[in-house]
């Protein structure tokens, strides 16, 4: 009779403990899960941070192009007004 107890007492203790793993392995998943989409989005948001200060950049170098061209059509109209 002992046996039998004991045997049950093992068997409710191992299915607690499988429950409790279980779970924690699920959480552990839940966490993984979060954690990978947060460094998706960061990733997404520090790339997307680069490119507006490259288009930035470029958008600066071209006004100061266009600013030239300008500048150097206004010279050519007018060959006297750079004497």
């Amino acid at each position: 009779m002992e046996a039998v107890t004991q045997f049950a007492d093992t068997k409710s203790q191992l299915e607690d403990r499988i429950r409790g793993l279980e779970d924690e392995r699920s959480a552990l998943q839940g966490d993984i899960e979060s954690l990978h989409e947060t460094i998706t989005i960061k990733t997404l948001q520090r790339n997307a941070s680069s490119l507006e200060r490259q288009v930035q950049s470029l958008r600066n170098e071209k006004a100061s192009l266009e600013d030239r061209v300008a500048r150097l059509s206004s010279d050519a109209e007018n060959p006297l007004a750079t004497v």
